[in-house]
């Protein structure tokens, strides 16, 4: 029987609209409202799993979302290309395979789309625990982005 591990499958968040230039997309960072939920984050996360690791797209606007959070565990984030968009489903399924239990995974809708077997929904700021059995990774509970308060959008 395979063990059973788990980690957080994390989308960036709030980022305004997609670029078609890459190299500009790349830099995108969070918008107002992006920044809020990143700074919700932690606590809600830290509530399910309290990560080793926090790994990252290298996108600004990803490692935005994830930095209140490593800031407040005391880790660095770890930027990781393998997370990034335009990869294979077999080089993302690859890619996770790799990654250590109860890490923090923040990458993009595209790539998550490609782990898992069936589609899955993931609104930006949103999160899946993910158990990993082997080779199989199962979505077990999503968890919905923080909602930012107006004032705290002000």
């Amino acid at each position: 029987m395979d063990a059973v591990d788990q980690f957080i499958l994390l989308r960036h968040a709030r980022a305004g609209r997609k670029i078609r230039d890459r190299a500009k997309d790349f830099r995108r960072g969070l918008d107002r409202k992006g920044e809020q939920v990143a700074l919700s984050l932690p606590e809600l996360i830290t509530s399910y799993l309290l990560p080793e690791l926090v790994v990252s797209s290298p996108f600004r606007r990803c490692v935005q979302t994830v930095e209140p959070l490593a800031d407040g565990l005391g880790v660095h984030v770890v930027e990781d290309d393998r997370f990034t968009p335009g990869r294979s489903r077999t080089a993302v399924r690859k890619a996770f395979s790799d990654v250590a239990a109860d890490s923090v995974i923040c990458t993009h809708g595209e790539v998550i789309a490609q782990l898992f077997d069936k589609p899955v929904r993931c609104a930006k700021g949103g999160f899946w625990m993910v158990e990993r059995r082997g080779d199989k990774f199962i979505p077990s509970r999503y968890v919905e982005a923080p909602q930012p308060t107006q004032q705290s959008i002000r």
